[in-house]
Parts: C-alpha cells; structure tokens; sequence
C-alpha cells in the first residue's frame, strides 16, 4: 500500500506540474519582467488609447531609456533652490540593465541669516518633525549643530522653509549611497530618510521621482503621483518604506509594505524583475513542503490504521521485512524534502530554519498579489511555527514508535486498548497541522480580518495560532503519557498512565470529533471563497485580489484617522455631475453659493459608501414636500430656542434609524442655566417590526425645568466596523409630563414633524446625525446663525482638528481661508479637518502639514493625477483605467497635462487571450491545486475517523454476512483502504505538483532568460524541458506501480482482522 501511495503521488504531481507550466506557470515567473515593457503593453493585457505628444526636448526616449539633459534639470534645481553640479553617478530604467550618466545635485542652505552655502547632497528631512539631518562635513562648514535652524529656501516665489537640525551623520559615499532633493512633503514628509547603503525613494521635483540604492540609481520620469491606480497605496518611505507602484512598474525601498510587489533584499538592484519572481517562491516552497510532509504522514497513518491495530500493523504495509524501515524512511524523505528544496533554491541558511521558528507568509501570493515578508524571529511566531513543530513532531514520530511500541502496548490492562498510543498521537497531531493550514489559508483570503482588526497578525490571529499550539502541546502531553512507565516510573508511573487513559479517554474522543466538525466547516467555506478570488484573479490580473482579500485596509497610511501625522491622501469630489448630488456635510463656512459655478466641493465621494452620504432627487423632494420645516428663519439673528414642557420628566423619539445599534443622546438646559444629557434608550415596545423604533429617556431633575433643549447627538454604532453612515429620520418627538400628558415638540422649523436630512440647496439645512470613524459624535446644535437656528455640526470637543493644505486655486474655489474648519470623508471616515494654510508648489509645505488633495472623479474608478499647476511639458504622466471608460478619459488627459507633457492611458482588459489573464490562470492554477489538496486532506481525515471506525470496528463483512454476502463485505473493505491510500496519494501529489510546477517554472526560467534573452528559442526550450520534465515524472510513477507489481510478497498477508496486499 505504501508503494501504492507513493505512486499515485507522484503521478498526481506530474499532472499538478502540467497544470502549473502549461496554464501560466512560467508567464508568472517573467510576467512582470515582460509587463514593464510599456512600448510592449498592447501584447499583455494593456491597450494605448491617448499618448498626447511628446516634447523631446524635456526627455528622450531610446530603447526603454530615459535621459533628462543636464540643463533641464539644471532649470528643475533653479526652481527650488538647487544647484546642478557635474558628478555623473550611475542611473538605470526599471527593465534594463544598462545605466545612463546622470548628475549629481548640490542643495542649497540658508543657515541663520549668513550667505548660502552650497554643499554636496546628503541633508536627510525628518519625517513630521520639520527637522533635517546633515552630514559631518556640513556642519562643520556652516558652523550648524543639533538644535540649529536651516532655511531651505525655494526660489519662484515659496515660502522658505526652516528646518531644524536634528542629528549630524558622517557620509560614506555621498555620489552613490545619497541623494538629496526638496521632498514633497505634502506626499512624503519622510521621503528623505536615506539609510547609509539601503534604497530609498525621493522627489526632486512634483514631476520626478528617483530611487536610489548603493550603485545603482533609478530614475523613471512618469510624475510624481507614482501612485497604484487600482489600488490607492500611499508612498511613503522611512520606517516601514513602503514601495511606488504605477501599473506593473515597481519602485522598492528598503524593505515591503503591505498593499504591493517589492524585490529581495534591502538595496538590491532593481534591473531584473523577474528576481522578484524567484525570491517568492522560497517560501512558497517551503509551505508546500511542509504541506506535502503532512500529506505524506497522511499515508503512513492511513496505512497503519487500515491494516489492523494489532502489533503486526507495522509489518502489514505491503512490504515484506521492511515495513518499520519504509516508515521512518518516508519520513526521512518527507523531511529532506523540507531543507532540499529551498537549498536548491538557493537562500540563506536562515531559510532552514524558518518553518520551525518564524513567520513565513507563503499563501497569501495565492490569493491578493500582496508581498511575502519572511521573518526567523521568534517573536513572530505564527501558525507556520505551529506547522513547522507539528510537522517535526510527525518526522521524529515513527522513531519513537519502533523503539516504544511494545513497552507501550504493555501499559494498559484491557486488550482492547492495545492500540498504540503513538498513533492516536499522530492523527490528533495531524488534525491540529491540517486545521493551522486551512485557517491559515483563510487568512490569506483576508477571511479572518475582522478577527485581527488589522492588516498585520492582530489579537484575533495570534489568539488562534496560540491555540492551536496549545493544544497540540495538550495533546502530544497526552498521548505520550503512557511512555512515562517506559522510561523508569516503575509499577506507580504505568498505574498513573492508566488512570489517566480512563480520565481523558472520552475528553480525547470529544475533542477529535469537534475538530472534525470544524475542519469540514472551514474546509468548505475556504474551497467557496476560492470562487471568488479566481474570479477577481481573472479580472485584474497579477496584481489582483486585494479588494476581493479585502487588502484595500491593508494600505500603508490608511490604518484610520487617529490624529497622528501620517501621510494621508485625502479624496476630493469634483466637476458639474456632483452639484447634482447633494453632499452630507457642509463645511462651517460654506463651499461658495451652494455649490454654484463651485468647481470643488469640500466633502469627499467614497464611492463604496455612496449610498449612505448622498441624497438622491426622491429624498430632496420629500424635504421641500414636507413645508419646509427646515427653511431659513425670519430673522436668522434671533436666537431659536425650543422650549420643553414645564414639567418635563421624559423623552421619546420615534423615527426610523438605519442602524441596529445606535446611541442617541438629548442634551437639554434647565431653568438654572446647567445643561445635562439624556439617555434614549431603545423601546422595544414601541417598535412595529416595519423599521420604525423609538427611544425612551427621563430627565435627570425635572424640578430644574422648564428645559429647553439644546441639541441631539447619535453616536456611531457601537459594534461592527467603524465609519459607518448612520441615517435618521424622526417622525415624532415628544416630552411627557407629570401630570401624564404627552407634548408632541416641534422641529426647528416650527412643523409638527421631524424629517431629518442633510442640507440641500432648497432647505439650506444640515446634517442631523454621526457619520465618522474614532467614535466621534457630531451633534446638531439649534441656536442663533446664520442657517435658521441650526448652528452647524461640530465633533467631540475632545477630538483634534486635522490640518488641511490646500492650492491658492482650491482656496479660491472653495472660499475657505486660513482657520476655517469643516468636515473631509476620506476612505469612508469623516474626517474634521482646519484649513491650515495654502501652498503654491509642493517644496515649499512644511512637514506639519501631510494631508493633500487627489481630484476623484466619480464617473471613472481611478484617481485622477491633478494638482495645480497643470502638469508641465516635462512630465510623463501614467493613467490606468477601468474597461470601457476610454472616451471620458481623453478630455481629462488633454486638461491635467501642460503642452508637451506625455500622456499615456491604458485600458485594462479582462480578455482571456491576453498574457495577462494567462498569468491570472497560473496563478489560479496554483491556487486550485493548493485548495483542492487541502480538501481532499480534509475529506481524508473524515473518512479516517468515519471509515475506520466503520471497517475496522463493525466489520462490513461480518455485518453482512447475515445476508449471505459476505463478500460483498470484504469488497467494500479492500476498496476503501486500497482507496483511501490512493486518494490520499493523489492529494500529497497535488502538494508535490505545486511545489514541483513552482520550482521548474522559476529554475528553468531563470537559466534559459541568461542564456537566449527573449528569442523564439528560449519559449521552445522551456517548453520542452518542462514536457521531459513532466515525463520523467510519469515515468517515476509507473515505475514505482510496476516494481510494486513484480516485487510484492508472493501469498498474502493475512492478519487477525485480515490483510492487503
């Protein structure tokens, strides 16, 4: 049977190998390599429908090659203060391996009055902290040190900015280790925290982003907003530095963040994508070992447990004399199969030992596109540590049972309970792995983020991978619980064993058939989830299934709005379609004539939540319909107060709520002048089962009235996440008195009902309700101004106004000023933000200020690269846009880019024909051979537990031999276990192909790409040496069946409860 296993395995893994190599496995491994070829994008999936001409003399294009003259740039440094030196260092396009002389920039320093001084680059801002770090030669020159203040100074008409010295460093190589510009720090107040030796990014100009690394130097002129159209990533460098993405090209820092593809190693050189490519497939070979050593112990204990559960077991595995000797041997190659194949793969030795002690994030390529971030420290143990023991545990566990077997089975009283302890270890063990990897492949579909809140490993995940842990340990303690007499307890210790058993025999059998339960659960929710993920997959192609995984939250700087200083790119709503809407909030000081000839409104559209701040034509009607009860005063100077019942002791709201759970609070003030809140609590009893419910509060003194009241506030909900709209309408508010009489209050605007609705151009009104994230409540405050006795929306008065920076043309069009406070929806949290002041060009922010403004045009899902000014000639400008919005694009390109600027927009397409969507089916192929093998592992160990008990216990041919067809018994035996074995063969070789087709892909791909580039030899090479690949894999397995054949044991092997062959 164990060549039986063996066998099937590895057929199963030649046809997994196939479905790797022929349905995009190797276009995977050089896709993106190919991708970055933009003159080549038609071929991959990309289709050029605006390229706006071209002015050669701000850049030229030769062979995928961008060289800008010395004098543009020298004109670019003129700008912002900065003087071009001649000191040519390397600098090299993405794709190509050939560098193009470049120069070197000086900066130049304003230091406390005294003439500039020019030095070499090298000055380093501090992130959020207005603070610059300079080098040793610097400070020397200028006489600066800590504490002292430096004043960059950009020339056109900026503000000087001040900097203050906040640490001094001794440079090594200045030409190649550094680069220093004015950083945007409007985008990326960090972006200049340069490492000595490590790659970081940079901005010289709005229109120009290098990366550098030691030696090499990358320049790609496609605009500053090198921003992941599909997926809207933050650039930002310095602790995490995170990576630029524009389409499939990829700009790494030192180091991954979460949302995008980086490349290996810190400073490694960015020339070859493909490398990327290969430094992804060592983890995700080593998960697939360490999933083909579960699978494989999946055999031997199908094994054991089919043939008998007498002492002979170990002899009845099909091979005569040698059935001990094929169980540890198996395992040894199990085993070796771990530490080889990452070997062959060529990392560090601390690949080794990952499995057992880290965090290795192998799946979640699969699934979202995201990075894989491979970490031996111990700190981080996750559920590849939990594998990784287990699988240790399984390796070692033959051993053990050949050298404690017969002490073992000598430990317990009954005969009945001659089973082997060590085997019951093993399949409680092996339903602990199996359950860490189902669940662990959950978590790369983004299943489990509401268990761990947030995009790295939360509370939630470490809470489950502890367990897991735990109770493996439990289990292993208990199982192995019998050997303890064996290693010198004496007659107490086996007495002790035996109590033991009985204690935890029925605990053991409990726990078994709970994890059962909750495998088959995961398992098909999992295989379910896969449909959805293939089908994003095919859609977006590589760098697919991050809004599907849900890894839009996983974004760097988009983890919520806390207050704290992180670059934020704030969404704005723009163009004539919005005044059509009517937006939610309003800001305090208005956004000019309701919104009339305004080009900008202040209230950004999320489009995933469209629905819930936006007020469609049926709802503004309803509004005007109503009487207008939220219409201007008379006399909007007199102060509109809304008195309570003189006796007032309770208050009901009735209305209907878009929330479940929702607090809502009435503040009123009492004849003393003190104000007090009241609790409206839920009234069940008053709700009609049709959405309208309502709210019960009792006034705190009601001796203090008369109460007038002063404002209603709704909290967001309390469950559930956070930055949910809540939407209110409220039919009838009433106050009852002592007396029992039932006041009906009236609105603001005198009628007898409450219609609350945000402000629309007919009524002037504003927003009654929460919107927001941080638990933030906004009130609506009735008093004297300007709108009627609604004085405006204000936040919790302990929460912080964030600043808001915005262009002169932005200030102008929105008629705010300096000071001005209003309300911003950003990713789908309403932010409370304060004008902080207006920049005319990004060198001149100060890094205080990190909030700026992308134009979203609701009529397109991409972010539109728009700032002012325009986009000058010397730009490239990169646009990647959804299927069939083509034409509404063209006039946008025309208008964001100055004369001469390149425009190239691309239309994604979803065609199967394409290249891209045949990486999407390798990818896809991957992931079905991964989910298909953890089913049938999971198929497998039900029918371990339901079978055996069912062969092995009731005898399918004693059961029917009351009928006389005890050989129909016997059939039904041999062909589960002969099944079985062969189903669980077929799974390990799934596993096997997997980590097989992965491997081929990336070694074959990496040997013939040196040897034959990109000719037509190299596609035919590949090809035919992935076939005799795969047919000597065949060949391996009908190899093993025919030696199985004309080797095995001449008569058969019969048992107490009878033997196979």
């Amino acid at each position: 049977m164990l060549v039986v296993a063996v066998a099937t395995t590895t057929i199963a893994a030649a046809i997994a190998v196939g479905i790797q190599l022929y349905l995009g496995g190797i276009e995977t491994a050089t896709l993106e390599h190919e991708f970055s070829r933009y003159s080549d994008a038609q071929k991959y999936g990309w289709v050029k429908v605006q390229d706006v001409p071209f002015n050669p003399a701000a850049f030229e294009s030769i062979d995928n090659e961008i060289q800008i003259a010395t004098s543009e740039l020298g004109d670019i440094g003129a700008r912002f203060g900065m003087v071009v030196r001649s000191a040519p260092f390397s600098v090299s396009v993405l794709d190509d391996d050939r560098f193009v002389p470049f120069t070197n920039v000086y900066l130049q320093v304003f230091h406390g009055g005294k003439p500039p001084l020019q030095f070499v680059s090298g000055a380093m801002p501090v992130a959020g902290s207005g603070g610059v770090a300079i080098p040793r030669y610097v400070a020397r020159a200028t006489g600066a040190s800590v504490g002292d203040h430096l004043i960059l100074e950009a020339q056109g008409g900026g503000v000087p900015v001040d900097l203050v010295v906040t640490g001094v460093f001794e440079p090594k190589d200045i030409s190649a280790a550094y680069w220093v510009g004015i950083s945007n720090d409007l985008l990326l107040p960090d972006a200049f925290i340069a490492g000595t030796g490590s790659g970081f990014i940079g901005i010289v100009d709005e229109n120009l982003l290098f990366s550098v690394t030691p030696g090499i130097s990358l320049t790609l002129g496609t605009g500053w907003w090198l921003i992941s159209i599909d997926t809207p990533a933050i650039i930002r460098a310095g602790l995490k530095k995170s990576i630029a993405r524009l389409d499939s090209f990829t700009l790494a820092a030192d180091g991954v963040a979460p949302g995008g593809r980086a490349f290996a190693g810190a400073g490694a050189p960015l020339a070859k994508l493909e490398r990327d490519k290969s430094a992804q497939m060592v983890p995700v070979a080593i998960s697939s070992a360490l999933l083909l050593l579960v699978a494989g112990q999946v055999v031997l204990l199908a094994s054991s447990v089919m043939t008998s559960s007498s002492e002979a077991s170990v002899r009845r595995l099909g091979l005569r004399g040698g059935g001990a000797g094929a169980l540890l041997g198996f395992s040894s190659l199990s085993a070796a199969v771990v530490l080889v194949i990452p070997a062959l793969l060529g990392p560090p030795l601390a690949w080794f030992i990952v499995p057992f002690l880290g965090t290795v994030d192998a799946l979640r390529p699969l699934t979202n596109g995201s990075n894989l971030q491979v970490s031996p420290d111990i700190a981080n143990f996750g559920f590849s540590g939990a594998v990784g023991l287990v699988s240790a545990l399984l390796i070692l566990l033959p051993g053990i049972n050949l050298l404690v077997r017969r002490r073992v089975s000598k430990s317990f009283a009954s005969r009945s309970n001659r089973q082997p302890m060590i085997w019951r270890m093993k399949l409680d063990l092996l339903i602990v792995a199996v359950s860490a990897l189902l669940i662990w492949e959950m978590d790369a579909r983004g299943l489990l983020s509401p268990l761990s809140g947030r995009a790295e490993l939360g509370s939630g995940w470490v809470m489950i991978s502890t367990g897991v842990v735990a109770v493996a340990a439990v289990l292993a303690l208990v199982r192995l619980w019998p050997v303890v007499p064996w290693l010198g307890a004496g007659a107490a210790g086996r007495m002790s064993s035996i109590t033991w058993y009985a204690v935890t025999s029925m605990l053991r059998s409990s726990f078994r058939h709970a994890w059962l339960l909750t495998l088959i659960t995961i398992a098909t929710v999992t295989v379910v989830t896969d449909s959805t993920i293939a089908a994003s997959l095919e859609a977006n192609g590589l760098f697919a299934a991050s809004q599907a995984a849900g890894a839009d939250a996983r974004i760097a700087g988009l983890n919520g709005f806390r207050g704290e200083s992180n670059p934020v790119v704030l969404e704005l709503t723009r163009g004539p379609e919005i005044a059509e809407w009517v937006p939610a909030l309003r800001t305090t000081a208005g956004l000019g004539a309701n919104g009339e000839g305004a080009d900008f409104e202040l209230l950004a559209v999320d489009p995933n939540s469209l629905n819930q701040i936006l007020v469609d034509d049926s709802m503004r009607r309803s509004a005007v319909e109503a009487g207008g009860m939220l219409q201007r005063a008379a006399d909007s100077s007199t102060p509109y107060v809304i008195a309570l019942p003189a006796d007032t002791e309770s208050l009901r709201i009735t209305g209907q709520v878009s929330e479940e759970f929702v607090d809502i609070w009435v503040r009123v003030k009492g004849a003393d002048g003190t104000t007090s809140t009241v609790l409206m609590a839920p009234d069940k009893a008053r709700d009609d089962g049709a959405g309208t419910r309502a709210f019960s509060g009792s006034v705190t003194d009601p001796a203090n009235g008369p109460y007038e009241l002063i404002s209603i506030l709704v909290y967001e909900p309390p469950v559930g996440p956070v930055g949910r709209a809540v939407k209110l309408t409220i039919e009838a508010f009433e106050a009852f008195t002592a007396t029992g009489s039932v006041h009906a209050i009236s609105g603001p605007g005198g009628g007898g009902e409450w219609t609350v609705l945000p402000g629309t151009a007919e009524t002037d009104g504003s927003v009654f309700g929460a919107i927001g994230g941080f638990g933030a409540v906004l009130t609506v405050e009735f008093g004297p101004g300007t709108d009627g006795g609604i004085r405006g929306i204000h936040p919790r008065k302990d929460l912080d106004y964030l600043p808001l920076v915005m262009s002169p043309a932005l200030q102008e069009l929105s008629g705010l000023s300096n000071g001005d406070t209003g309300f911003i929806s950003a990713f789908g949290k309403v932010v409370p933000v304060r004008v902080a002041g207006t920049v005319a060009t990004f060198a001149t922010l100060d890094t205080d200020s990190p909030f700026a403004i992308i134009d979203y045009r609701a009529t397109l899902d991409y972010l539109a690269l728009k700032f002012d000014p325009v986009l000058p000639g010397s730009a490239e400008l990169f646009i990647s846009i959804p299927p069939g919005t083509a034409a509404n694009i063209r006039s946008f390109a025309k208008r964001v880019a100055g004369p001469g600027a390149r425009v190239f927009v691309y239309e994604q397409l979803v065609d199967e024909s394409t290249a891209s969507a045949g990486a999407s089916a390798g990818w896809k192929g991957m992931h079905f051979v991964v989910t298909a093998a953890l089913a049938v592992l999971t198929v497998t160990g039900l029918a371990l537990f339901i079978g055996h008990d069912f062969v092995e216990t009731r005898r399918p041919s004693n059961i029917l031999s009351v009928l006389g067809v005890s050989r129909f018994g016997q059939a039904i035996e041999k062909l589960f276990r002969f099944g079985l074995v062969t189903l669980v063969g077929v799974g390990s070789g799934a596993f096997l192909g997997g980590l097989l087709g992965a491997f081929v892909a990336t070694r074959i791909t990496d040997a013939y790409d040196t040897q034959l580039g990109d000719s037509p030899a190299r596609a035919a090479t590949i090809d035919v040496a992935a076939a005799a690949y795969i047919a000597a894999l065949v060949a391996a397995g009908l190899l093993g069946l025919f030696a199985y054949v004309m080797l095995r044991p001449r008569q058969q092997l019969v048992g107490r409860q009878g033997g196979i062959e």
